[in-house]
């Protein structure tokens, strides 16, 4: 076994898309990372309506002149009136113009219901949604202003019936590129994007930033959602939602704690604050999940996953420093000598002649992701026939498309195919190293299946995407999740806000390029059934 080498621990402490990195001496920067959409587009129950004709009143009521316009829209059959819903039982009321007529179909496949009318105006809202009385959902997306325009004062008519416990997410207009025709435009989406300053429960989808540059989304009247544009008007839309919802449910789980400072101490807050680009709340707790030895929904990782493609698997941490980080987890051994599994505080070795060991604690990991698991939620996911589609229903459990999450997921697996890496020699590249992998079909088997998303952005840190592995109850199999399916699970969702990086100061890794694109190599060592089949 080689040597233990020394390693730098790298703090990467997230608070919304604001990173700091420390070594001694630290940096800070913002990533404002394009999300990555894993989940796939539905297709549509039916295809969406023709757009109608639009009608676009004056606001009489309000200053400025009334006028009217009317676009000209594609030629079209007049699409059947959308009924009120019932009493709501769905996940979202989408209460809106003719803008949802156009995208109905698609908001329904992603649990939508809609209340959708021609020629809505804002005004007509209040009243309308009162009359739902209880039935009103604690969730609603409310898509109006295309019709005339609106004041802040409309909006809060809204939201006076809405109140400040329902999570409400207010969609941006988008009209057609005529600003003498249609000067309301930029007022009334102004008006908009200001509301969650009044109102915390409140998030604004972007559909015209969205759409502004998606010609292809829009038919010719430069109003309404085509097909195209339906599918991304819901798939934004619930985006949006789940990222509110997320929000909420921490606040709902967090505390609230008074104290006194000092000038000192505040202005040292003030400070770090200036200079790191983290809210003071993040810092402050933090700081005291440090003082209190918390792990704070911390993720602990070893070296990178653009070091493992390139070879670089000399040990730099014993699996006893990694157990101090966390009791789930998941990695590799030194030279790449199978798949690690770490579950309830005790790490596992799946090597590829199929035997399961329990790791000693001065075994070596050259990569290794863990965390201290807490579930943040618990849910049932059911019918699931393959890793895609497992993934799939992990996506819908997800709140944003820049936060690492890990998954714990028990249940019996009426399919698993798993893998375990050969030993090789540092500097065989992974996608070489992973060819002559252990292949294992298991059927029947109940167990866990554990591990993490993580974001596109951070594709040259972690391994994009979902890296799960699997481990059976009686821990005789496990190794590296290729393909699965089952009747139904239960699944435990832990959220990451905190990341620290361990970095080995080996010769290899400090010499090595790690800038170069490793997401094809990833994706073929990684999700590929590549190697030797043994029977289990």
């Amino acid at each position: 076994m080689a040597s233990f080498t020394p390693w730098k621990e790298w703090a990467i402490l997230g608070g919304g898309f604001v990173f700091c990195f420390a070594a001694g001496l630290g940096f800070g920067f913002i990533v404002q990372a394009a999300p990555a959409d894993s989940t796939p587009l539905p297709t549509p129950a039916t295809t969406p309506p023709s757009p109608p004709t639009t009608t676009i009143p004056g606001n009489p009521a309000t200053s400025p002149p009334a006028r009217t316009a009317t676009p000209t829209p594609a030629p079209s059959p007049t699409p059947k009136p959308t009924p009120k819903p019932t009493p709501y039982n769905g996940d979202v009321l989408a209460y809106g113009d003719s803008i949802l007529i156009l995208a109905e179909s698609c908001l329904l496949d992603r649990g939508f219901d809609v209340d959708s009318e021609e020629s809505r105006p804002v005004r007509s809202a209040p009243e309308e949604l009162l009359a739902y009385g209880d039935a009103l959902p604690d969730r609603v997306l409310i898509h109006l202003g295309t019709n005339g325009g609106a004041y802040a004062e409309d909006y809060d008519a809204i939201m006076d019936v809405l109140g400040d416990e329902r999570i409400v997410t207010f969609a941006t207009i988008q009209l057609p590129d005529d600003y003498d025709r249609y000067t309301f435009e930029d007022r009334t989406n102004d008006e908009i994007r200001a509301l969650p300053d009044r109102y915390p429960n409140v998030r604004i989808f972007d559909w015209h930033r969205a759409s502004d540059e998606k010609a292809n989304w829009l038919y010719a009247d430069g109003f309404h959602p085509n097909l195209d544009g339906c599918k991304a008007y819901a798939r934004l839309a619930e985006r949006v939602v789940r990222d509110l919802l997320a929000t909420r449910r921490l606040q709902r789980m967090s505390h609230t704690i008074d104290v006194r400072v000092s000038d000192t101490l505040w202005q040292a807050l003030q400070d770090r604050s200036n200079t790191s680009g983290q809210s003071i709340h993040h810092i402050v707790t933090a700081a005291l999940a440090e003082a209190l030895d918390v792990e704070h929904h911390s993720i602990f990782q070893v070296s990178t996953s653009s070091a493992i493609v390139q070879g670089l698997y000399q040990g730099c941490v014993t699996v006893a420093d990694l157990r101090r980080h966390g009791d789930l987890g998941l990695g590799t051994f030194e030279d790449l000598d199978g798949e690690m599994i770490l579950i309830d505080g005790h790490c596992y070795q799946a090597r590829a002649d199929g035997s399961v060991t329990e790791a000693a604690d001065d075994e070596l990991t050259p990569f290794a992701t863990v965390v201290s698991f807490v579930a943040d939620s618990t849910h049932t996911i059911a019918d699931v026939t393959s890793f895609d589609h497992l993934n799939e229903a992990l996506d819908r459990l997800r709140s944003s498309e820049n936060a690492i999450v890990a998954f714990r997921i028990h249940g019996s697996f009426s399919a698993m195919t798993l893998r375990a890496a050969c030993k090789h020699e540092p500097g065989t590249d992974l996608v070489a190293a992973t060819a002559d992998q252990g292949i294992f079909e298991l059927a029947n088997t109940t167990g866990t299946i554990l591990g993490f998303w993580t974001p596109q952005f951070a594709q040259s840190i972690g391994i994009a995407g979902y890296h799960l592995h699997a481990i059976s109850d009686d821990r005789a199999h496990a190794g590296h999740l290729l393909d699965v399916s089952f009747d139904a699970a239960t699944v435990s969702v832990h959220q990451v806000n905190d990341v620290h990086l361990a970095i080995p100061e080996t010769e290899a890794f400090l010499a090595a390029d790690l800038s170069v694109d490793t997401a094809e190599a990833l994706d073929l060592a990684e999700r590929s059934v590549r190697g030797q089949s043994a029977d289990h």
